[in-house]
């Protein structure tokens, strides 16, 4: 099984999948991670990866993003328990089923952390673990039932902005 994929990981426009399989050993992926544009209803298989972009042989650090957009299936990200560090960007979007962020636990984003329009989430659960977000920071937009911000308990320091836009039912900023 492989456990490091140098560039990319890219499933998209794919309707038969449903539970990913064959990635139970992948601890680390060089640049993107995008699963988008499927039926992809579980990342179980992906509970090993602990890292999406990272230092090359030349020690400059790849900008690695984690892309989680638009797939109708998925209820929550369980299965990426292990992935603590992501040195890009990570957009959770579009995901009509997602109901809980619970399954994820990172520590670290190098730029934007983005959950935006994903219509069924009530909190950032799945979020406590974060304690860092690097430029341009932070963005919560357009999710219907997002009733607080509990998840985000850790995070002590956003490098850049804080943008809550089109969240009708956020009840505070707790």
């Amino acid at each position: 099984c492989v456990s490091d994929i140098t560039q990319s990981l890219l499933i998209e426009s794919n309707f038969k999948i449903g539970a990913l399989q064959g990635f139970e050993s992948l601890t680390r992926i060089g640049s993107h991670l995008r699963i988008v544009d499927s039926t992809v209803d579980s990342l179980s298989s992906l509970d090993n990866l602990q890292i999406v972009g990272y230092r090359s042989l030349e020690n400059s650090i790849l900008n690695g993003h984690l892309r989680i957009i638009n797939n109708g299936a998925l209820r929550n990200l369980t299965g990426l328990g292990s992935l603590n560090q992501v040195y890009g960007t990570v957009s959770i979007a579009d995901n009509t089923a997602l109901e809980t962020l619970e399954g994820l636990n990172l520590q670290y984003v190098k730029k934007l952390l983005e959950i935006d329009s994903n219509r069924v989430l009530t909190s950032l659960r799945g979020l406590e673990s974060l304690t860092t977000l690097g430029t341009p920071g932070l963005r919560v937009t357009f999710n219907a039932e997002l009733l607080h911000l509990h998840g985000l308990e850790q995070l002590t320091t956003i490098a850049g902005s804080m943008v809550l836009i089109g969240n009708p039912l956020l009840l505070d900023l707790e």
